[in-house]
């Protein structure tokens, strides 16, 4: 059988895409490295717009806000200043582990009628006419979700200026803690920026007396654990009593660098974190990411409606 649309990663881009896909008629194959979905360094946090663009896809979030927070609104301390923001009354957030937010998506996607193979690391392609073929699967369009960083073995990626772009990537630092009493509002994110309004620290709560606390850094990665180690004394010690770790620290790439012109080649797409869609100033990576796994689908379906599939 020759798929539809074939989609590598399984990520909140690659769900969502082929989700949407697969709600149009197209027949789906998604390919997901991880053999089990496990949690990722980014921080959880689910803004009011975020939810909005799962909605705008079909998807309502309600249904994991159980295993989660409720967000309602955000505070930033910036340059001595406190500034508090407080979502209406019909807007909310969601502070919630990212492995509850994947497994969900992935289950959405799978009852579209999605086929989800997990295991499967995409390093490249073939191409014979007009079909795909990625890890001996054919497909008729090709999408590429796999985050931050790209698959390293293409072709493309030997070129100087692409590992330079894989460099200048910011990265960040997180950790997920429990606390018995914390002087933090439980239903607020905070945001720490230490003098520069690209680099703060963060605490998100995810679920009840757990925490996701981290630092990211979009111009200098240089000493980041002790960055993130001084704003865990200074900002969370200080506040939280009987503080447990529940997962350690640990570091990875920010999805702000767009690596789809290199790694599409004007013959497949490219959507998610790999594509630059990261906004470090808002933390809605995530929201930004649905939105261009949205665009994409819609341009494989335009793609489909002139005259078939690409």
């Amino acid at each position: 059988m020759i798929y539809d649309c074939i989609i590598a990663g399984g990520g909140p881009a690659g769900s969502i895409c082929s989700l949407i896909l697969q709600k149009h008629g197209f027949r789906c194959l998604l390919l997901e490295k991880r053999t089990e979905i496990d949690e990722k360094i980014c921080g959880g946090f689910l803004p009011n717009r975020c939810r909005e663009q799962f909605l705008s896809c079909g998807v309502d979030l309600s249904e994991i806000l159980p295993r989660g927070m409720k967000i309602n609104g955000y505070i930033e301390n910036r340059n001595g200043k406190t500034h508090v923001f407080t979502y209406k009354k019909d807007q909310f957030g969601m502070g919630i582990f990212r492995k509850e937010l994947d497994s969900f998506l992935l289950q959405q996607t799978e009852q579209a009628g999605t086929e989800v193979v997990y295991g499967e690391y995409v390093a490249g392609y073939e191409r014979t006419g007009n079909i795909y073929w990625v890890n001996g699967y054919p497909g008729k369009n090709l999408v590429w979700a796999t985050g931050a960083v790209p698959p390293l073995k293409i072709e493309a990626f030997v070129h100087d200026k692409v590992r330079k772009r894989i460099r200048s990537q910011s990265m960040g630092i997180s950790e997920i803690i429990r606390t018995k009493w914390c002087s933090l509002e439980s239903d607020a994110v905070y945001f720490w920026y230490t003098g520069d309004s690209n680099d703060y620290f963060w605490a998100i709560p995810v679920k009840e007396d757990t925490w996701n606390i981290g630092y990211w850094s979009q111009r200098d990665k240089r000493g980041l654990k002790k960055k993130f180690s001084d704003g865990r004394k200074k900002w969370i010690e200080s506040a939280g009593r009987e503080i447990s770790v529940i997962r350690d620290p640990r570091g990875a790439l920010l999805g702000n660098a767009d690596f789809s012109e290199c790694l599409t080649r004007k013959e497949s797409f490219c959507c998610g974190d790999l594509a630059g869609t990261d906004y470090i100033l808002t933390g809605e990576g995530i929201a930004q990411a649905v939105r261009s796994a949205k665009e994409t689908a819609y341009k494989i379906i335009r793609s489909n409606e002139k005259g078939g599939f690409l």
